[in-house]
């Protein structure tokens, strides 16, 4: 989203139910697309978390032990990301790529992007 000139303060995306009812978003499970999805940066914008001393990385760092994920899933996964990420190698471990603009550039894409998918 754009900062518009304010000051942002980051929290977790929360998924607010009211938003998909009666908005014409509401897909049967029968006709939504069987993969589950998800959007994210590569890169972190700030130091990763410490946790009782233990410190982690961003995605960047951390999802090296997700990698594989896909070929135990018994759904496809797909994922749309911004960054650097080693976009190849995440498709030859069966990741499927989505360009994250075409997915979340507007609350109402992202929203259909969910509600047309099995889950998040």
């Amino acid at each position: 989203m754009p900062k518009l000139g304010l000051k942002w303060i980051p929290t977790r995306q929360p998924i607010a139910l009211e938003c998909f009812e009666g908005r014409g978003v509401e897909v049967p499970p029968a006709a939504r697309r069987h993969v589950l999805v998800t959007v994210m940066s590569w890169e972190p914008a700030e130091k990763g978390a410490v946790v009782e001393g233990v410190a982690y990385g961003g995605k960047n760092v951390e999802f090296e032990r997700f990698i594989g994920l896909p070929r135990r899933s018994k759904l496809p996964l797909e994922i749309a990301m911004s960054g650097r990420a080693p976009l190849k190698r995440m498709h030859d471990n069966g990741w499927r790529i989505r360009d994250p603009y075409e997915v979340s550039k507007d609350p109402s894409l992202y929203r259909d992007n969910l509600a047309n998918s099995l889950g998040e």
